[in-house]
C-alpha cells in the first residue's frame, strides 16, 4: 500500500540518501559536522475523497538519520472532517513532529517504530564500511567467518521455507558455510531504513527451518562489488537474479559494460550455484531450470545449476506479502513458550531454551510451570524506559527486544 508505515520509512531514507549524495558531493570538510544534522523526513496520508474510502482515515510519517531510524501514526476520525480540515490536521502534526525532533517543543508523540542502529550499520551505509556479519549471539563482527565458501543474497522479505531449503541444500553441495546476505543499497530500490534491517534480521534468525548463526549485511549493490569484497566465493541465486545479472539494462544499455563485468567477475574467482523457479510462459507455468546456452560463455562458465530433482519449492516472498495483512505489516511473531526458574535461556527459532554456553541472555526466576508466551516485539535499545508492570525483558540479538508476559490474567 501506497499509504502505510513501510511506505513513508522508505520515502524518508530516501530524501536522507539525496541528501547525504548532495553532502558528499559538497567536498566540504564540513562533512562530518553535517552528517550529524542530516535527516530525512517524509508523511504519507488517505484522507477524505469524493468517494468513499475502504478502512480508516490515517496518515504516516518518518525520520531517518544516520544514526536511526522513527516512524509515527496517526488516525482521523472517518466522515467527522472535511477533506481540507484533514489537510490541515495533518500538516499541524507533521509540524509537531519536526517541532520535537529537533528539540523546540517536548516530545510527547509515541512513535510506531524506532531503532538506533549499531555504528556499523550506520557505516554501511555511509560507504565507511563495506560489510559486517551479524551473529546470532549478539556479535558484530567485520570479516568472514572460518569456513564461510558461499554468499546468500536476497530481501528475505520475509524469509520462507524456500529460502531455508536453498540455504540448506547450498551447504551441503558447496560443503561450507553459506552466509545470508542482506544489501542495505540495492541496484533498483530505495536504500533500507533501520526498522525494515532490524525486523528482517529478526526474522531470519527466529525462523526455525534456519539452522545458520550469521547474516550477512553489505552495502555492496552490484555483484561485481560483491565479488572484489567476497573473493572466491560462491554466490547462491535463483534463475530470476542470474537473468539480471545478463541484463545489460543494469549495465546503462551498453553490452560493452556487460561483458566486462562479467570479466570482472572472473577475475575476482566468483562462482555462482543457480536454483530454478517457476516461471509463467505460453503454456501456464514451468520450472525453470539453469540453461548455459541461454547465457553469455562468461558468465555462463561460472554457473553450476541445481537441479529440479535436488531442489523444488515454488514459494515467494512476494506471494507471501500479497496475502499479509491490509497494511501489508507481517504480523509479530506470538509462539508459547516455557520458562523455567534461575535458568539462563537464549532464543533457538522458536523456543527459548536453558543456555550452556555464551548464547546466554539474562538470568531469569520466573515461576516454573507457567505458560508464557511473546506478547508484543518492540525494537528499543538501551537506553530505555522500564517495561510495564508484569513484563520481563529479555535480550536477544540486538537491537530487539522481546517483551514475555503471562497468557492468562496480563492486561496488554
Amino acid at each position: 500500500q501506497f499509504c502505510s508505515e513501510e511506505t513513508a520509512r522508505r520515502m524518508a531514507v530516501s530524501a536522507w540518501h539525496r541528501a547525504f549524495q548532495q553532502l558528499q558531493k559538497s567536498g566540504s570538510p564540513e562533512n562530518t559536522a553535517g552528517l550529524s544534522r542530516l535527516f530525512g523526513f517524509s508523511m504519507t496520508a488517505t484522507l477524505a475523497t469524493s468517494r468513499e474510502h475502504r478502512g480508516e482515515h490515517r496518515a504516516f510519517a518518518a525520520i531517518h538519520t544516520a544514526e536511526q531510524t522513527i516512524s509515527w501514526k496517526l488516525t482521523l476520525p472517518k466522515g467527522q472532517q472535511t477533506r481540507a480540515e484533514e489537510e490541515s490536521a495533518v500538516a499541524d502534526w507533521a509540524l509537531k513532529l519536526l517541532g520535537e525532533y529537533s528539540g523546540l517543543q517536548p516530545s510527547q508523540t509515541p512513535p510506531v517504530s524506532k531503532v538506533m542502529a549499531p555504528k556499523e550499520w550506520s557505516r554501511i551505509l555511509t560507504g565507511e564500511l563495506p560489510f559486517a556479519v551479524i551473529h546470532r549471539d549478539g556479535r558484530i563482527t567485520e570479516t568472514l567467518p572460518d569456513g564461510t565458501v558461499g554468499v546468500f543474497p536476497g530481501s528475505f522479505h520475509p524469509i520462507h521455507a524456500g529460502h531455508c531449503e536453498m540455504h540448506r541444500c547450498a551447504e551441503k553441495l558447496l560443503s561450507g558455510t553459506v552466509l545470508p546476505e542482506i544489501a542495505i543499497r540495492n541496484a533498483d530500490k530505495p536504500p533500507l531504513d533501520y526498522v525494515s534491517i532490524d525486523e528482517r534480521i529478526c526474522q531470519i534468525f527466529a525462523e526455525p527451518n534456519f539452522s545458520g548463526d550469521c547474516i550477512l549485511l553489505t552495502g555492496l549493490p552490484f555483484f561485481t562489488m560483491k565479488s572484489a569484497y567476497f573473493r572466491n566465493q560462491t554466490f547462491v541465486v535463483g534463475m530470476d537474479t542470474l537473468t539480471r545479472i545478463a541484463d545489460a539494462k543494469y549495465h546503462f544499455g551498453e553490452p560493452i559494460l556487460l561483458e566486462r563485468s562479467h570479466r570482472i567477475l572472473q577475475e575476482n574467482g566468483a562462482r555462482f550455484l543457480v536454483f530454478g523457479r517457476m516461471k509463467k510462459n505460453t503454456d501456464g507455468e514451468g520450472f525453470e531450470n539453469f540453461d548455459p546456452r541461454r547465457f553469455p560463455s562468461v558468465l555462463a562458465a561460472l554457473c553450476t545449476g541445481v537441479s529440479e530433482s535436488e531442489f523444488r519449492n515454488d514459494l515467494s516472498s512476494t506471494q507471501i506479502r500479497q496475502k499479509l495483512s491490509a497494511n501489508g505489516k507481517i504480523p509479530p511473531m506470538r509462539e508459547k513458550l516455557r520458562i523455567y526458574p534461575k535458568k539462563k535461556f537464549f532464543l533457538t527459532g522458536k523456543h527459548l531454551t536453558p543456555a550452556g554456553d555464551s548464547s546466554k541472555i539474562k538470568e531469569s526466576g520466573l515461576p516454573a510451570g507457567t505458560n508464557w508466551e511473546i506478547r508484543k516485539i518492540t525494537q528499543s535499545v538501551l537506553p530505555f524506559s522500564p517495561p510495564p508492570t508484569g513484563t520481563f525483558p529479555l535480550r536477544t540479538f540486538p537491537p530487539v527486544r522481546f517483551w514475555i508476559g503471562e497468557k492468562s490474567g496480563s492486561n496488554f
